[in-house]
């Protein structure tokens, strides 16, 4: 019997992006000389979105020097525990960034949550220290059509059945995943 349950260790969220950009990579694999069909790039585009929410939780965890022991559901508000079970704040006073969307413990700021699919809090946080990283951060991507996707990703994708306007070509599916894995292996350096 497997056991799915979730460790809550930040380093868990770098490991699943790796796993779904490993999963989409190979997909592409499989369509080297004929055009991916769009379900599959749906499919992959919905993927992408798990794959930059991995990044980018995983960078904000290390960058803030959360420790790797420390799961992130023993915290409460915006606030975690130690080993010894010291609350400590995990909020930053200038830019207003909170860990957890729980707000029993809001501290009478509008604080913007890293948790819940929240890719646009992830680049503002990243922006701050992450100049070169792509997309995340401030560094440089490709094509406009690339951050259009990727900012207008929502995990609600999983349950859509694509229109004709909503079109991703398999061209457009390749550069995106090649997108998703220049942030994934800047990311991975900062192991």
């Amino acid at each position: 019997m497997y056991d799915f349950r979730f460790d809550y260790l930040y380093p868990s969220y770098r490991l699943a992006a790796g796993k779904h950009l490993t999963a989409c990579k190979k997909i592409i694999a499989n369509y080297q000389d004929v055009d991916i069909p769009k379900y599959i790039c749906w499919e992959i585009y919905y993927l992408s979105g798990y794959i930059i929410e991995g990044c980018g939780i995983y960078a904000i965890y290390k960058n803030s020097d959360w420790q790797e022991n420390i799961k992130i559901d023993e915290k409460y508000g915006c606030h975690k525990y130690d080993e010894i079970g010291e609350m400590i704040k995990v909020f930053e006073e200038d830019t207003g960034f909170c860990f957890n969307q729980d707000t029993r413990y809001n501290i009478g700021k509008k604080l913007k949550f890293i948790q819940g699919h929240r890719i646009k809090n992830y680049k503002e946080y990243l922006a701050i220290n992450f100049h070169d990283l792509p997309y995340l951060g401030g560094g440089a991507i490709c094509e406009e059509e690339i951050v259009n996707l990727l900012d207008k990703w929502h995990p609600d994708f999983r349950y859509v059945t694509p229109s004709d306007d909503q079109q991703i070509t398999s061209d457009t599916i390749k550069v995106l995943i090649r997108v998703c894995s220049d942030i994934f292996n800047y990311v991975n350096t900062l192991i």
